[in-house]
C-alpha cells in the first residue's frame, strides 16, 4: 500500500458510516482503527492492518455475528442491549455487516 492509496481510502470514509479514529498500531503506518454504529446504536470498532479493500473484506468475511451476539446475551453477562430478543440483535448486526460490505465495495483501493 502506498501513502496515496491510504489517503484516498481515508478520504472516502468521510462520506460513509465509518470514521477513521487513527492508526491501530504504531509500527504499522497504514493500519486503521475505525468506528461505526449499527442502526440500533451499537458502537462497533474495526481494526485493520491496512486501510484497504482486502483487509476490510477479510474483516467482514471473518466477523462472526453469532459470537458477537452471544457476548451480550450470555447468561453471565448483564443484558444492556436495546433489543427484546436475540433475533433483533442478530438482524441489527447483519444489517451493519451488509452496510460495511457496501462501504468495502466502494473503497477506491
Amino acid at each position: 500500500m502506498t501513502q496515496k492509496e491510504f489517503d484516498e481510502n481515508k478520504a472516502y470514509l468521510d462520506g460513509v458510516n465509518l470514521t477513521f479514529l487513527g492508526n491501530a498500531w504504531d509500527d504499522k503506518p497504514f493500519s486503521a482503527e475505525l468506528e461505526s454504529f449499527t442502526s440500533a446504536g451499537g458502537d462497533m470498532i474495526v481494526t485493520l492492518e491496512a486501510l484497504d479493500k482486502e483487509h476490510l473484506q477479510d474483516y467482514i468475511d471473518n466477523f462472526d455475528i453469532n459470537d458477537e451476539v452471544m457476548l451480550w446475551w450470555h447468561p453471565t453477562h448483564e443484558n444492556r442491549t436495546p433489543f427484546s430478543n436475540i433475533n433483533e440483535h442478530y438482524e441489527d448486526l447483519e444489517d451493519w455487516l451488509n452496510e460495511l460490505q457496501e462501504i468495502c465495495d466502494g473503497m477506491p483501493k
